[in-house]
């Protein structure tokens, strides 16, 4: 037998999977399993409003699962003032959206719960998975019309895991009545600590209203949400104010959908083709590779094994070998 290179006209059908490596592995498969597991990014939403006023903004609470197939609902809800929906974003992933309704209500303060299950059967008679259930409480003050006031009713700040903090932002406050006197602002951390500041330290405060306040939040690089009260007081009035610091996980994506090699017995060997990885805002996202075969041909695919996207990679087409008789 005599063996020489063979590139024949076969059809080769492969495919690369592009993989974060910050993800630290992906869940397993299957219906639920012992390591399957769900949590939530935050367990405490707060709302406020002044009575009859603009109506907040609605709080996102992200679910994610991982270790296996988990399904995922809304199990229960307690309380007035608010309602929940879930979707699923992604196939480990999911939101729930908590709406507040217009402050009609009375001056005080609503609570209420959003009890989140996941199970590892759609019936769950298999019981919940580690993490389930979830009860994220949710308050709702509604303030009289008269007192402080704070424009907006609530902050957020969003920052991609890797990039730069987020912009500052500004808040008002004054008195709705049109008075002024001494006011003070502080902080309530609820998660986390420390990553607030007001006009850039810990605390703020002034001797007349209406004032304006600048908030900045102090780069992270910890997935998920962290939530802060902003507490102003003065004349014997308060307000609070709640703020979101939200990481996440900044996305990779490729120029095209696929790439495609096609050459002829005996024939020259595919020259190489390039790939364009792309990130979210540009922020550097570590990835690793693995190649994924259909039956047949193994080993003729070459792509880099893992790199720092965004990036121009090359992959290779590999030309294959195989005995022939020496009459071929």
């Amino acid at each position: 037998m005599i063996r020489r290179a063979y590139c024949g006209a076969q059809l080769l059908s492969g495919a690369f999977t592009l993989l974060l490596a910050a993800c630290g592995g992906g869940g397993g498969s299957g219906s639920g399993g012992s390591n399957a597991a769900l949590s939530v990014s935050t367990t405490s939403i707060t709302f406020t409003a002044i009575q009859n006023g603009a109506t907040p903004s609605t709080q996102n609470v992200a679910v994610t699962i991982s270790g296996g197939t988990v399904y995922v609902a809304i199990n229960s809800v307690t309380g007035t003032g608010f309602s929940p929906s879930f979707s699923i974003t992604g196939q480990t992933s999911g939101n729930i959206v908590i709406t507040p309704f217009p402050p009609s209500l009375a001056p005080g303060t609503y609570t209420g719960t959003v009890t989140v299950r996941g199970c590892a059967d759609a019936s769950c008679s298999s019981g919940d998975v580690a993490g389930s259930p979830e009860v994220i409480n949710v308050s709702y003050t509604i303030q009289p019309l008269t007192g402080l006031a704070a424009s907006p009713q609530s902050l957020s700040f969003g920052q991609l895991q890797g990039g730069p903090a987020p912009a500052a932002q500004i808040l008002g406050i004054s008195e709705i009545s049109g008075g002024s006197y001494a006011w003070n602002a502080s902080v309530t951390y609820q998660s986390g600590s420390g990553w607030l500041n007001i006009n850039g330290a810990s605390s703020a405060s002034g001797t007349s209203l209406p004032a304006l306040l600048s908030l900045s939040g102090s780069s992270s690089s910890t997935l998920g949400t962290l939530n802060a009260i902003v507490h102003i007081t003065g004349n014997g009035k308060a307000i609070d104010v709640p703020v979101s610091y939200t990481v996440s996980q900044p996305q990779i994506s490729a120029s095209l959908p696929g790439l495609n090699f096609n050459t002829v017995n005996l024939g020259p060997v595919q020259p190489t083709q390039n790939l364009t990885l792309t990130t979210q805002g540009s922020v550097p996202v570590i990835y690793a590779t693995s190649v994924t075969y259909a039956a047949g041909a193994t080993g003729w695919l070459t792509v880099p094994a893992s790199g720092t996207a965004p990036a121009l990679r090359t992959i290779s087409f590999t030309c294959l070998s195989r005995p022939v008789d020496a009459a071929g």
